[in-house]
């Protein structure tokens, strides 16, 4: 993803899971940290009490409906930041 000016926006590392962040990251609910999108979405379907396996099994959906290929490309201008 690109700012405004057309430079590429860098971002560290996940702190959590240590993926690069594509994109304009997600905030962490714990401590407001930038995460990458999987973690985000972790957090919420945590918040919400879902087990790891099932958070597994959506983060896994949503890769496949809506992310073209691994270089963190997506399908349409709504759909997330795809990294696999």
């Amino acid at each position: 993803m690109k700012d405004k000016h057309g430079e590429r926006l860098h971002f560290d590392p996940c702190p959590k899971c240590g993926k690069a962040i594509n994109g304009y990251p997600a905030v962490s609910r714990v401590d407001g940290a930038p995460i990458c999108s999987d973690c985000g979405t972790r957090e919420a379907l945590e918040s919400m009490g879902m087990c790891a396996a099932e958070q597994d099994r959506i983060i896994e959906l949503i890769h496949t409906r809506y992310c073209d290929a691994p270089t963190g490309e997506t399908a349409g201008s709504s759909t997330p930041n795809c990294v696999q």
